[in-house]
């Protein structure tokens, strides 16, 4: 794993149940096949919390999958039994576009018949609730929505409005002329190698112009100026 996984007990104040809580986040990489390695060991992962870190107890993993629940590469989890929490038709990433999540890749995943007592689960889209532009709410809050899940008959409570913490466009964005090679990564399809080309490429003269960049493809490069990480130049 690229990034360790992180694991707690809870328990909860009215029934005294307890559950293990395990947070993933997968690596983007350059493509899907970059990151089915670590989703493939999730399987592993998943029997060792239940076998050495919290035997007998129910287990729930959350986390950025950057993977939609339904490709194969959670074939591994699915003979285990474990399934996802919930279904959506929509995403749970936030695109610069309004009103568009285009990618569901924020899962809980739960143990088929678990004691654990699910009476609701949801997408939290925080930007059509409370009228966020997606612009800002990428800048100021995040690219991804919640997601969520209820036990024991609880439900989600939210506040009638809220308060958004930046009202504009902040400089949060990586430029493609300035920016050193290990924050290039955090582009899609940008990996170690892409981002030395990159660096050794400048100046550009716009984000189209990284198709010069091998491996880099004209729908490639269309994924990194839509994800709104990159400045505009």
């Amino acid at each position: 794993m690229a990034r360790e996984p992180y694991s707690a007990l809870f328990t909860d104040r009215d029934t005294s149940e307890t559950f293990a809580i395990a947070n993933v986040h997968i690596l983007y990489g350059d493509s899907v096949r970059d990151r089915l390695p670590e989703i493939e060991g999730l399987a592993d992962y998943w029997q060792w919390l239940g076998e050495e870190a919290y035997p007998g107890v129910p287990r729930i993993l959350a986390g950025d999958f950057n993977l939609d629940s339904e490709h194969l590469g959670f074939d591994t989890l699915e003979l285990l039994g474990v399934e996802a929490a919930y279904e959506d038709g929509r995403g749970t990433t936030i695109s610069t576009t309004e009103d568009r999540y285009p990618n569901h890749y924020d899962h809980m995943f739960l143990q088929e018949g678990t004691s654990l007592s699910v009476t609701d689960q949801g997408i939290l889209r925080f930007p059509e609730r409370w009228g966020i532009n997606h612009e800002v709410a990428r800048d100021a809050i995040s690219d991804h929505v919640p997601v969520w899940i209820a036990l024991n008959g609880a439900s989600l409570r939210l506040p009638d409005d809220a308060t958004v913490v930046a009202s504009s466009k902040t400089n949060t964005c990586i430029d493609i002329n300035s920016a050193p090679a290990d924050e290039l990564n955090d582009l899609p399809h940008v990996g170690e190698s892409r981002a030395t080309a990159i660096v050794d490429g400048r100046p550009w003269s716009s984000l189209d112009t990284l198709v010069a960049v091998s491996g880099l493809s004209d729908g490639r490069v269309e994924d990194i100026s839509s994800s709104g990480l990159a400045c505009d130049l």
